[in-house]
């Protein structure tokens, strides 16, 4: 993610390599928007209101639950 910093998080998205991953994390994104609209009584928004841009300080390890294993 490092090598993405500053990049628009939908650029990133449509950048995966992996055909499957990358219509995985789309179909997240849109159904997130859907869920936030009917269960949490909010207006519908663009689906990229969701997304932000990718910030250098963040890695994978920022998503990743730190454990005792060594990883993050």
């Amino acid at each position: 993610m490092e090598r993405n910093a500053g990049q628009p998080a939908a650029l990133w998205v449509e950048n995966i390599s992996f055909r499957e991953t990358r219509e995985y994390v789309k179909d997240i994104l849109a159904f997130a928007a859907v869920f936030d609209w009917q269960i949490n009584g909010r207006k519908p928004r663009r689906i990229t209101d969701l997304m932000y841009s990718l910030d250098q300080r963040e890695t994978a390890c920022t998503f990743i639950p730190q454990n005792n294993t060594g990883g993050c």
